[in-house]
């Protein structure tokens, strides 16, 4: 409840109730999300045998347990509940966990519903959403497994700049999602082609991840700077110039000895690199500016070229990547996978909610 002498305008779904000079907000309260659960639950009515409904109803519950704690600790987030298209979506949400006796479903149509809230103006995003809750009661662990590990392959990326922090990084997603052995054959594929989550090309197959690993990581498969060069002290007085500490931006490479490289996994993270700097008294991380966007990028631009070197570093990465006895496990089952696979939106969002529950961190430390 707020009081003040200026016009105030009601909030998406809230009431306003204006009497002279004071207004009067009231959101949806924690209380008021559980009593909508329950009025869309009975509005449903899908249910009709009192053995079943006691059975839905638990079932149920245990979502709205799940979902309303971790809705009230977002902004305003509850107050979805007063959207009709909401309530619609929450209402396919009680239709399926009524269907499953699995709980961990009941976390991840949570996740589904969160998602829902943070895209509601999203229309594409939405509908995929939509579709992904109805399916969450139908997809087999396993696929479920495969699913969310294709999704990690594809979408999630370390964004350390540190070689060795950025391959722990990756090794500790691929144990998180892998809640069972990767599955193998084809008969998981098929399954979630037919819950439209995949399309399978049997005519291609991927390319293998190591090539693509190499590609995509051009931060950390890269030469480089030699130290001591005219190149190097070129790269030194470009960041300078722009107010860059070059001890914070340039490091040693991991890979080849007395080369530097610039602390991000990939050319087009750059963009997302911070420095720190005193504010109020205190140090924080702020964003670089586009002239120094443009000079980072600059000096990336200048290493070497070398292709006896590249090899060199080529190599010396994929050893340290498949030390690793969980990305070599990934590659393996990679390999393996018997014709070429994309992930559908709905698969994505599912996916993706599904990581979010087995990884809470994930947006914290990777891309």
């Amino acid at each position: 409840m707020g009081k003040n002498n200026q016009t105030q305008n009601a909030g998406d779904n809230s009431q306003q109730f204006q009497a002279g000079i004071v207004n009067v907000y009231n959101g949806i309260t924690e209380q008021r999300a559980r009593e909508i659960c329950r009025e869309e639950f009975e509005n449903f009515g899908a249910v009709k045998t009192q053995e079943a409904l006691a059975i839905a109803q638990q079932r149920v519950q245990k979502l709205e347990d799940v979902v309303i704690p971790k809705m009230a600790q977002m902004d305003k987030a509850l107050d979805a509940f007063a959207d009709p298209a909401f309530q619609f979506v929450l209402r396919d949400a009680q239709k399926t966990a009524a269907a499953s006796e699995r709980d961990s479903d009941y976390e991840l149509l949570s996740e589904l519903l969160v998602d829902r809230v943070n895209h509601g103006n999203d229309r594409k995003r939405s509908l995929s959403i939509s579709e992904a809750i109805k399916i969450v009661d139908k997809i087999d662990d396993d696929a479920l497994c495969g699913l969310t590990l294709l999704f990690a392959i594809h979408k999630l990326q370390p964004g350390a700049g540190g070689i060795s922090e950025g391959i722990e990084l990756l090794a500790k997603l691929y144990e998180r999602v892998l809640t069972c052995n990767p599955p193998k054959g084809n008969d998981w594929l098929d399954h979630l082609e037919l819950l439209s989550l995949v399309k399978n090309d049997t005519i291609r197959t991927h390319e293998p991840l190591e090539n693509s690993f190499q590609k995509y990581y051009n931060g950390y498969v890269c030469v480089g700077i030699e130290k001591g060069s005219d190149t190097y002290y070129t790269a030194l007085e470009e960041l300078t110039n722009v107010g860059l500490p070059y001890w914070l931006i340039m490091q040693d490479h991991e890979l080849l000895p007395n080369y530097v490289r610039i602390n991000t996994p990939f050319k087009s993270g750059i963009r997302n690199l911070k420095i720190s700097s005193v504010f109020n008294g205190g140090r924080q991380n702020v964003p670089i500016s586009d002239a120094q966007y443009e000079t980072i990028e600059k000096v990336f631009d200048m290493y070497s070229q070398n292709q006896n070197l590249k090899n060199e570093v080529c190599n010396a990465f994929l050893s340290k990547l498949l030390s690793n006895n969980t990305i070599n496990t990934v590659f393996d089952w990679w390999k393996n996978l018997p014709y070429y696979t994309t992930l559908t939106p709905v698969g994505i969002v599912l996916a993706q909610a599904n990581a979010q529950k087995l990884y809470p961190e994930i947006p914290n430390i990777l891309k």
